[in-house]
């Protein structure tokens, strides 16, 4: 949804009532934990960052580029 764009986040969070604050690292690991668990998840498929399979060395990295700060 927010390709790992900065402000596309802040604005879908925003949009839930999250401050900026609000996305903290364990926001972050929480929504990474149900990207991969969730039984209808497809990371191939649904996550939208150019380049993401060769800029992510684990999931930390993963997870900063899919929710930029």
């Amino acid at each position: 949804m927010t390709a790992g764009r900065p402000q596309r986040v802040q604005s879908l969070f925003g949009g839930f009532g999250y401050a900026r604050a609000d996305i903290d690292f364990a926001l972050k690991r929480r929504l990474m934990a149900l990207l991969l668990l969730h039984r209808a998840s497809d990371p191939n498929k649904h996550i939208h960052v150019e380049g993401w399979q060769q800029n992510a060395d684990d999931l930390f990295q993963l997870q900063e580029l899919i929710w930029p700060n």
